[in-house]
């Protein structure tokens, strides 16, 4: 249960990251970009890192429902930009 919480946390983070990249890109904020993607590659290296060591599916469990999460709250919040 431990490496699902974690995993959902990481990932939760990760795609909070990603939504705002991408909407960072669209909006040319050149150094919010610049930001998100060098944490994006931070914890792109924390997620395959963690699933090599992991030895159950409770974190690939996290990854998918923190994705989730994260996608349906990180548009509600950034649908100010748009």
């Amino acid at each position: 249960m431990r490496a699902f919480l974690l995993m959902l946390v990481v990932q939760f983070v990760s795609y909070t990251n990603l939504t705002v990249n991408y909407r960072a890109i669209a909006h040319e904020q050149y150094v919010i970009a610049g930001g998100t993607a060098s944490l994006a590659a931070i914890l792109s290296y924390t997620i395959v890192r963690r699933i090599v060591h992991d030895d159950t599916r409770w974190g690939i469990a996290g990854l998918v429902v923190g994705a989730f999460f994260a996608d349906m709250v990180v548009i509600y919040l950034t649908r100010v930009w748009g």
